[in-house]
């Protein structure tokens, strides 16, 4: 590639790359709340405040999707105590990566994993509390996320 036709490039790559990244970071809707919140309705990740308004279902029906797009919802609310759950999900995830092929890692988990690595390293969250959880995500925690990841709860 010609030198100038390459700097004359370089705004344009530069300008979609952080589109690209934007694109993907706004995937990721549910609300942060550092307060346990009232919502009462725990899913096997998050709470969820409204199930019957889903954006992934009919509208006054309860929601249907998978537990793995709660981080993908308006809905859902991740406060500290999600965080044992998610980060043991994250942390499972990065091992099924490690021995997926990529076309069915692609398929199946990258999508929920990219959502779980922003929330990772977006602010609402400390290192320490990150890795924390998943040093206490109890015996339960596991078997949650265990049985998500093997759709136990798929209708």
């Amino acid at each position: 590639m010609d030198p100038r036709t390459h700097a004359a490039a370089q705004p344009v790559i530069t300008d979609g790359v952080e589109e690209a990244i934007a694109s993907a970071r706004s995937s990721f809707k549910a609300q942060i709340s550092r307060a346990d919140t009232n919502v009462d309705k725990d899913t096997p990740t998050t709470s969820c405040s409204d199930y019957t308004h889903s954006p992934f279902a009919e509208q006054g029906v309860p929601c249907r999707a998978s537990f793995l797009l709660c981080t993908a919802c308006p809905n859902a609310v991740i406060t500290p105590r999600h965080l044992p759950r998610l980060a043991y999900l994250l942390h499972v995830l990065e091992e099924l990566r490690a021995v997926l092929s990529p076309e069915v890692w692609a398929q199946d988990w990258r999508e929920p994993f990219a959502r779980l690595r922003d929330l990772r390293k977006a602010p609402h969250f400390t290192d320490t509390e990150w890795n924390d959880a998943l040093e206490n995500a109890s015996a339960h925690d596991r078997r949650v996320i265990d049985q998500l990841l093997k759709k136990g709860f798929d209708a």
